[in-house]
């Protein structure tokens, strides 16, 4: 069986579309601009040029990372790749902001139970020893440029410029249960 890192921001939970609701709201004159339709890049401030410092700001906030939306199918697949009997954990990336880590924590283990303590939070993801690295960010660097894992692109809006430089894309959470399903104990 494989051991899975997966994160969280984008893959678990709709982060974006929070913000893209903060930034109308703080932003009036501009709201119509906050749509996930103008989404392109990872960083905001590459999609709407100006927000970069209150977005940041934001992220220094309990709110940002309280009450997000979890996305569809997402509990329950990660439920069911563990039922399978591959080695799970969460693998998320803090932002620098004092309460981050605490409200990150907080969701894994009121949406994760199952999982125990398997949560890692470091802003350098390639030092990861895991089969597969589930993630929506296109490119995922650190201090090792061969990171031991695969990197499963989970599709989202804001990764559709990358064409190559991953293992594999997956649309969906039920896509990436079909797909273990498929290798089986190949790996």
């Amino acid at each position: 069986m494989a051991t899975i890192a997966i994160d969280k921001d984008g893959v678990c939970v709709n982060l974006t579309k929070k913000v893209l609701s903060f930034l109308q709201q703080s932003f009036p004159h501009r709201k119509d601009e906050f749509v996930m339709e103008n989404v392109k890049r990872f960083k905001f401030e590459e999609n709407f040029p100006g927000v970069g410092e209150v977005v940041e700001n934001y992220f220094k906030t309990d709110e940002a990372f309280r009450n997000l939306e979890v996305i569809e199918g997402c509990i329950e697949s990660i439920k069911e790749l563990h039922t399978m009997g591959h080695t799970i954990f969460l693998c998320t990336a803090p932002v620098r902001a004092p309460n981050c880590f605490y409200n990150k924590s907080e969701w894994f283990f009121n949406n994760l139970p199952f999982l125990k303590n398997q949560l890692v939070i470091t802003h350098d993801k390639t030092i990861i020893k895991a089969d597969y690295l589930i993630d929506d960010k296109a490119e995922i660097t650190g201090i090792n440029s061969s990171p031991e894992w695969k990197h499963i692109l989970f599709n989202q809006p804001w990764n559709q410029y990358k064409q190559e430089g991953y293992h594999v894309r997956i649309d969906g959470w039920r896509n990436v249960v079909d797909y273990f399903w498929e290798i089986g104990d190949v790996e």
